[in-house]
């Protein structure tokens, strides 16, 4: 992730650089970023604060409550929330995990990606609701 992500961002941020931006989208989207979307992160890294903290990790205590089906989607390539760490803990802390996809993608979906990810959705809620 340094080298993908956190150094072409230094280098962004310094010059704007359409080369850099390139580089971090593919990384995060397994090189399938479109140019709209590609612009749409290039502005949230231009006029948006990120936060320098990863996302708090839910606990198996904080979800004793929580009964709802539940379905888990991910990337085999997500730079962010590897597949394989993130399967692991979900069946760890999720009290009713029916479902779990990978899908042959980065941290952003390709258009084909979507409509598969839509279709898994729309299965599991005509099923479990």
């Amino acid at each position: 992730m340094l080298r993908h992500v956190i150094l072409p961002l230094v280098s962004y941020h310094r010059n704007r650089s359409e080369a850099s931006l390139t580089t971090i989208t593919n990384a995060l989207s397994a090189g399938v970023m479109t140019d709209q979307d590609r612009q749409l992160i290039g502005n949230i890294f231009s006029h948006v604060k990120l936060e320098k903290n990863m996302p708090k990790l839910t606990t198996r205590k904080e979800l004793r409550n929580y009964h709802s089906p539940t379905m888990v989607i991910t990337g085999e390539r997500d730079i962010f929330f590897p597949n394989r760490r993130v399967m692991k803990y979900a069946q760890q802390i999720i009290p009713n995990l029916i479902s779990y996809h990978t899908f042959d993608m980065g941290h952003f979906p390709s258009t084909s990606n979507l409509e598969q990810i839509q279709t898994e959705i729309y299965t599991f809620l005509q099923e479990q609701y």
